[in-house]
């Protein structure tokens, strides 16, 4: 073997091991089924499933008065009211703040404006037993922790197609969701605290066995001077995936209605707590790796062999890239196929109820709004108006007739009448989805 053989070899076999060793680091944990990225993160770029990029586009579009993120303190947060009232939004795992900080939040609270704590924990054991400067006291209620998110529970439930529930209190409207997302609920001390949600918790004896069953707040409401505090757990359903859950973006919505009347600010304070600094993940290999000199020089001069082979050996190697013709789509004649066939049947109710449906789900998922729920038809009225920037009293009229239209009856629907009700869907579809992208 000569030289320029052994040395190709060399390189061959440098190459194989640096892309089989990256492949062996990477493949996984670019993958949602790692446990790694189903973190709670709560930073505005995350895109992972407990992340807040997506949350936090989708509330800006959604919120009738506005919605930003703003990467500020406490202190500058509640000096946001200076040009006008606003919500005060504050998404964390743990609701900690200073004395100094809690007395700036109530404060900005009893100006008039509305301010949303969402965490799991909300403490009050790290002050003296004599204070009363925790927002928890001050307000009377305290935080119930269950267990932790665990990610191999989490799939097994939603194998399994386990779920649990949230109950509004005015209405009774009930969202479920996989059960390791409720985390956490509160415990109400104060009566002026009003209860918004609740779930159903399960109390265990000593043994292990099921005691008894009982049903704990998991959102709070109370005016407070002229404004109003919201006190919510349970943070991982304020994420990019409960956004993408069809009841828990519903259960999110009803939240956030609670202060979206004054544009609302989600703050996130730079400055975590020291005592809630810890490093509880493992380093990585590749971590290590790049953190020992010998190491680090050794993946870059793999990388840098294998680089070489692939240029040099791509010059000697060049062959013509055949011209491919693009593959047909299929997607717009197989759907007008199953249309043919669903009109061809005759069954027009039938066919309007499944275009009502695709209807309330792009509405849902544009402007989220539940055009299904009858009792807020109030702001889903004004919300398609101001959209589509037709009259609220005929979309009101309109929704009423074709409500009426859906309901069962023995009989058939006449053909020209559904042709008018889903003329009338695809007006207020295409005015917003025409809409939704200026805003």
């Amino acid at each position: 073997m000569n030289k320029n053989n052994m040395l190709v070899a060399l390189l061959v076999l440098a190459g194989l091991l640096a892309v089989a060793w990256l492949l062996g680091i990477f493949s996984s944990s670019g993958k949602y089924d790692n446990p790694a990225k189903w973190n709670a993160t709560y930073r505005h770029t995350d895109d992972m499933p407990f992340g807040m990029e997506l949350f936090d586009s989708v509330m800006a579009v959604s919120l009738p008065n506005g919605y930003r993120y703003a990467k500020v303190s406490v202190d500058e947060a509640c000096r946001a009211d200076s040009a006008g009232l606003v919500s005060l939004a504050y998404i964390y795992s743990t609701a900690y703040f200073s004395d100094e900080e809690e007395q700036q939040l109530l404060a900005f609270a009893a100006r008039g404006n509305n301010l949303l704590l969402v965490a799991n924990n909300y403490p009050e054991d790290i002050y003296d037993e004599e204070s009363n400067t925790s927002l928890a006291r001050s307000l009377g209620f305290s935080s119930i922790r269950f267990a932790d998110f665990d990610f191999s529970e989490f799939k097994d439930s939603l194998q399994v197609a386990a779920k649990d529930s949230i109950q509004w209190t005015v209405g009774g409207q009930v969202f479920h969701m996989p059960p390791q997302l409720l985390s956490a609920a509160l415990e109400n001390k104060n009566m002026s605290n009003k209860k918004m949600a609740t779930t159903e918790v399960v109390v265990h004896e000593p043994d292990g066995d099921v005691g008894w069953r009982e049903t704990r707040p998991v959102l709070l409401q109370r005016n407070y001077g002229k404004g109003k505090i919201v006190i919510a757990t349970n943070t991982l359903l304020f994420t990019n995936y409960g956004v993408l859950h069809p009841d828990i973006s519903a259960y999110v919505g009803r939240v956030m209605d609670l202060v979206d009347d004054k544009p609302v600010v989600r703050f996130n304070d730079s400055a975590t707590p020291k005592w809630e600094k810890t490093d509880s993940s493992s380093p990585s290999p590749l971590s290590f790796l790049l953190k020992n000199k010998p190491t680090r020089w050794a993946l870059i001069v793999a990388l840098v062999a294998i680089g070489l082979f692939f240029v040099f050996r791509a010059r000697r190697r060049q062959r013509v890239i055949p011209v491919m013709s693009l593959p047909e789509n299929k997607s717009v004649e197989f759907a007008k196929v199953l249309g043919t066939i669903y009109y061809r049947r005759g069954n027009h109710r039938d066919l309007l109820n499944k275009k009502y449906r695709y209807f309330a789900y792009e509405l849902r998922r544009r402007l989220f709004v539940d055009v299904t729920d009858s009792n807020a038809d109030v702001h889903t009225v004004a919300a398609l108006a101001s959209v589509t920037g037709m009259s609220a009293s005929d979309l009101q009229m309109q929704l009423n007739v074709l409500r009426k239209a859906l309901l069962p009856d023995d009989k058939q629907l006449d053909k020209e009448q559904m042709r008018q009700y889903i003329r009338f869907m695809n007006k207020v579809i295409k005015h917003v989805n025409f809409g939704s992208k200026n805003l």
